[in-house]
């Protein structure tokens, strides 16, 4: 501050002591004298009008509704399916013999303009994710109210931003995760000071950019632990000894380890629909890591965004999907003489790997994507697969053709009576018919049973 009072009347007025002001500068100004600071002068008509001694404002904000910057997108999306049209019949001239170098180097232009276009409709759609938390404070508040224990939460997530869209769908599943954490897995003071811990426990978020098209966030507690034996007798199942198997079960829809459902939780729907929000909806990872007595965390990996995608287009049995490039770790080529296949198609059901593929120094499962999809047809066997990670293990997903990589805008399935498992949404690729958009992940834990009876 600039100011005539003295450090004790500062140190006074802020309430500290005033050895703890620190004088900056200080400036002498006589009576009669002129002040340093020059008094401002105004602009006369002429210099308003032309600018003149004025620097052009570079800085600051304009409140945009969110229908215009959706609006912007539907735009952009509807620009694209244009270009990928523009490039088909581009294709159809050269095939006919005609000469169409030009046209390809201004469809080159046309490209590298959209995706400038695209990153900076993107950049405007970001928000910061410290502003989709800024309510999780208040929640856990409530919550230690109702609760009685004491909580203490700890946000750690940077700088780091995602679409609009997706922090608005996957705010919900954050402040379930965060109502488990405080109902089911910290105990309460005396528990805690039984089991050697401090009275109060914590909620820690953290997040990291785990690609450029993905953000990876972790929610973590120091509590209990899940009790995988308590898990097991209310799923009515064995429950196998990995954290995934583990997570498969808390999913379940209407599983919960509480007694009594309270104003919260004890309901068995906070898991599931954290699982529909991550992994159905927005085509994400979920991940679980528990230890007895010690705590929880969750790892949520989305996309940062879900209207525009970078895609690979693939040909499985003579039909063409849509794969994002985000959820692929890599394209095998698949060595037929090192591949051990199923006896026969007809064992496989769409529930057992087609064979065993070798990928370097290990060996994968390699699963049917045709036989999984139930496509008719008399083909032959595949020449590449995807590669995808599910659960931490590498599975691979034959397919016929690996087609190319192209940006893709997926329209959701929001019927419910068209939605199948494994089938995220529809893709338009300039041909003007809809490409399904694949999602392997779901395939993956489906494939045991025909789509058509899932959709059933």
């Amino acid at each position: 501050m600039v100011t005539s009072a003295g450090d004790a009347e500062i140190a006074a007025a802020v309430e500290v002591e005033p050895s703890a002001i620190e004088r900056l500068t200080s400036v002498r100004v006589d009576e009669g004298k002129t002040s340093p600071l020059a008094p401002l002068t105004p602009l006369t008509e002429e210099e308003v009008a032309t600018g003149a001694n004025s620097e052009p404002m570079r800085q600051g904000f304009v409140r945009v509704d969110v229908v215009r910057l959706d609006d912007a997108m539907d735009q952009l999306s509807a620009l694209i399916v244009t270009r990928s049209r523009l490039a088909r019949a581009i294709a159809e001239m050269k095939t006919a013999g005609v000469g169409v170098r030009e046209l390809t180097e201004i469809l080159k232009d046309n490209t590298r303009q959209l995706r400038d276009l695209r990153a900076a409709i993107l950049r405007v759609r970001m928000v910061l994710l410290t502003d989709v938390l800024d309510r999780v404070p208040l929640i856990v508040r409530g919550l230690r109210r109702d609760s009685g224990k004491l909580v203490g939460l700890d946000i750690d997530v940077g700088n780091a931003e995602l679409d609009k869209a997706v922090a608005e769908r996957l705010f919900p599943a954050i402040v379930h995760l965060i109502r488990n954490a405080v109902d089911h897995a910290l105990e309460t003071p005396s528990e805690r000071r039984r089991a050697g811990k401090p009275e109060e426990g914590t909620v820690t978020i953290t997040c990291a950019a785990h690609s450029n098209t993905r953000l990876e966030l972790t929610i973590t507690d120091d509590g209990r632990g899940v009790d995988r034996a308590s898990v097991a007798l209310r799923a009515h199942a064995a429950l196998g000894q990995t954290d995934a198997a583990l997570l498969e079960a808390i999913c379940l829809p209407g599983l919960s380890t509480r007694a009594e459902a309270s104003v919260t939780s004890g309901r068995g729907m906070g898991m599931e629909i954290v699982k529909r929000i991550v992994v159905d909806e927005l085509g994400g990872e979920l991940f679980m890591k528990t230890e007895l007595g010690k705590g929880t965390s969750f790892t949520l990996r989305v996309p940062l965004t879900i209207a525009i995608v970078d895609a690979f287009v693939v040909e499985c049995a003579s039909q063409r999907f849509v794969v994002p490039v985000s959820v692929v770790e890599e394209i095998l080529e698949i060595d037929h003489v090192q591949t051990r296949f199923a006896p026969s198609r007809a064992d496989l059901h769409g529930s057992a790997p087609l064979g065993m593929v070798q990928r370097r120094t290990e060996t994968l499962p390699l699963l049917d994507l045709a036989g999984i999809l139930k496509l008719p047809g008399v083909y032959d066997r595949p020449r590449q697969a995807l590669v995808v990670r599910r659960g931490g293990e590498p599975v691979a997903f034959a397919v016929h053709r690996v087609l190319g990589q192209q940006e893709a805008v997926v329209r959701p399935l929001v019927d419910r009576l068209v939605q199948v498992p494994g089938i995220s949404g529809a893709a338009d690729l300039g041909n003007g018919k809809p490409t399904l958009v694949l999602d392997l992940f779901a395939l993956f834990s489906h494939r045991g049973a025909p789509l058509h009876e899932s959709a059933a």
